[in-house]
């Protein structure tokens, strides 16, 4: 009996142990996971998961399905772009599962675009626009670059504004333009261009100034004069921005008596060089106005240019006027287009009453004609 007893406690015993572990087996499993809610698009982000115990784990996310055994698994996936669902199933071995859905945006990549001239001729100026959408990813930085120069830029809104000069002398190519913008998760979007350069080939203008008249050229003055404009570009780097609001004008009415871009010799035998300015004959004391508004940045005598005046139109941008009697603003005075600034004269390397004109993007001479009436060239 007693043996009928333990056999029958022990019957008794073995279904209750049985019917515990079925019970404890019928929940399913806990996955505690780490998944983040945001993420910039086409950039990598980790998953974690951590099981109560070993599990089969599916994960679907944005058309992509894995499986893996595991208990603690972390993986890495791309976000892709919008708003996605990531699904995540624990399957233990007696089959109970549990299922687990977040969504996971993520964050566009700059939408941006590239607008230029399809050509330009050698020694002109030429803006290059990016845009991108006021209510989309704003850029953290932008850079443009033409033939592999890196070009002073603006920005206006949700648009930068680059301005480049092609250097004179440049052959008849196609250089490539290329922008590149980066976003405050560190991705790059690249635009890439073509900008045909048309070269300005002409004859060589031989002066023939007597050696009175090019005494005044040697090797201080030009030092002298390289050293000036130096500093007046250190000093405009504190203005980024475009000091101008309306088009640009034409500081003097006259005769134009030499054009920009010739090349010219300026003694018999000696050596070519591009006229990088305008030259327009007027009375002496002809009144000069500002082409634009802007700061002097120079405002003195100077063996070669004479009479100098340079104004810093912010952007990088400057207009010269050379050869000047009278001198009526001074330097970090603020000027408007269109004020007088000074007198035509003869001085410096000069034959006669004019005013050279030049407009320059960074230290390189552009046709100043290609500004006039223009906000932008």
């Amino acid at each position: 009996m007693k043996k009928l007893l333990f056999i029958l406690g022990f019957g008794f015993f073995i279904p209750l142990l049985v019917i515990s572990n079925t019970s404890l087996d019928a929940d399913p499993p806990q996955v505690y996971i780490e998944v983040p809610d945001e993420v910039p698009a086409d950039t990598p982000f980790n998953l974690t998961l951590s099981a109560s115990e070993p599990v089969t784990y599916t994960i679907k996310y944005a058309g992509l399905e894995l499986t893996e055994v595991a208990q603690n698994y972390t993986l890495s996936l791309l976000a892709a772009e919008g708003l996605q669902t990531l699904e995540v199933s624990a399957m233990d071995g007696s089959k109970n599962q549990s299922s687990y859905s977040y969504e996971v945006y993520g964050i566009a990549t700059l939408k941006a675009s590239m607008s230029l001239s399809e050509s330009v001729v050698a020694g002109s100026p030429t803006s290059i626009k990016v845009a991108w959408p006021a209510d989309g990813l704003q850029p953290s930085s932008v850079a443009v670059y033409v033939n592999g120069v890196l070009e002073p830029l603006y920005q206006k809104g949700n648009e930068a504004i680059a301005l480049a000069g092609i250097p004179l002398g440049s052959p008849s190519q196609t250089v490539p333009v290329q922008a590149v913008l980066a976003d405050s998760y560190g991705r790059t979007v690249t635009l890439n261009k073509q900008l045909t350069v048309v070269a300005d080939e002409r004859e060589v203008e031989n002066l023939n100034l007597t050696e009175t008249t090019y005494s005044v050229v040697t090797a201080e003055a030009q030092e002298r004069e390289r050293e000036a404009l130096d500093g007046a570009y250190q000093s405009a780097r504190t203005r980024p921005l475009p000091l101008w609001r309306e088009p640009f004008v034409i500081p003097i009415e006259g005769r134009m008596t030499s054009g920009y871009g010739t090349p010219r010799r300026y003694i018999s035998g000696g050596n070519v060089s591009f006229h990088t300015g305008a030259d327009i004959a007027a009375p002496q004391g002809t009144p000069i106005r500002a082409s634009n508004d802007g700061v002097v940045l120079i405002s003195n005598f100077y063996p070669i240019k004479g009479g100098l005046t340079v104004i810093d139109h912010g952007a990088s941008v400057f207009s010269f006027y050379f050869h000047q009697s009278k001198f009526l603003v001074q330097v970090g005075d603020t000027v408007k287009r269109g004020q007088i600034i000074g007198e035509v004269g003869t001085t410096g390397l000069s034959t006669g009453p004019h005013l050279h004109w030049e407009m320059q993007i960074n230290g390189v001479p552009t046709n100043p004609l290609d500004w006039v009436d223009k906000l932008l060239p």
